[in-house]
């Protein structure tokens, strides 16, 4: 159980600092080109299997870097157009994508609970939305918009991972390697590099980045997927709304509140079988 609430932890943790990034106004590209470095360093050094290198496993892991590096800068959009609650929200809502993906293409199997939760996150997405046009610039709609597909997508390059890969490992600092290497053609074309306030943000990102994924799996080690994938999920939008009333002093309305427990219960049902 420690696990799964330092991986909850380390989730909520992330989505703060990258808040408290924007108010001390640390640039966008310096801070996310530090902290996929560090993840990659910690990547590579955790990953105790054998490195041999296949073809699949790069090239997956170059396309899941193309997302990883768009989700993050829809991530930092996001978090400053509409909250790290609602932000949050999307993201986790996005397993719904390789859920549908599976169905089509791999002929995966959907139970009543998935159809359900399905239903409840298109339901919800929709007041997330009308939320974010309501209260926030068009500019919100679209930076949650590209969150919602680019973590979507995500998962379903980890899926083909899950099918046709040979070596985690190798994709792991794939997917760092390359989303460092967009990070920093970026950094030399505009001439822009990491200040110290940047380098301490991105290092003190880049930590709970990589500790998330290495937290779950030892979660999985000992607890069931059913129980291990709901529980973070839910666990993460809790401390999510938390932290938008207690630490950003945010307000949260009566549609919003029922979006979020929509949100909450679509999680659930889309981990379970």
């Amino acid at each position: 159980m420690i696990y799964l609430i330092l991986a909850i932890s380390c989730s909520v943790l992330i989505a703060n600092l990258i808040r408290m990034s924007q108010e001390k106004n640390a640039r966008l590209f310096p801070t996310i080109a530090i902290n996929y470095g560090i993840a990659l360093i910690i990547s590579y050094y955790l990953w105790d299997g054998e490195i041999k290198c296949h073809d699949i496993d790069i090239f997956l892991g170059f396309l899941n870097g193309i997302l990883f590096f768009s989700g993050f800068i829809c991530y930092f959009g996001a978090l400053k157009s509409a909250g790290i609650a609602t932000s949050v929200s999307i993201m986790r809502l996005a397993i719904a994508i390789p859920i549908i993906f599976g169905f089509f293409y791999f002929k995966d199997l959907l139970s009543l609970n998935r159809v359900i939760g399905i239903g409840m996150t298109f339901s919800a997405l929709f007041l997330l939305s009308k939320f974010a046009l309501k209260t926030h610039e068009l500019r919100a709609f679209i930076w949650l918009g590209g969150l919602f597909a680019t973590c979507g997508f995500a998962d379903v390059i980890n899926k083909f991972m899950n099918v046709y890969g040979h070596n985690k490992g190798v994709y792991l600092i794939s997917i760092y390697g390359f989303s460092l290497l967009f990070s920093s053609i970026y950094l030399i074309i505009k001439r822009e590099f990491p200040n110290l306030k940047e380098f301490i943000f991105g290092i003190f990102l880049g930590i709970p980045n990589q500790l998330t994924t290495l937290f779950t799996l030892m979660a999985l080690k000992n607890i069931d997927s059913i129980v291990v994938f709901p529980t973070i999920g839910l666990g993460v939008l809790l401390g999510s709304v938390a932290s938008d009333i207690i630490i950003w002093k945010e307000s949260i309305d009566i549609e919003k509140w029922i979006a979020f427990i929509m949100a909450s219960i679509a999680i659930i049902l889309l981990n379970t079988a």
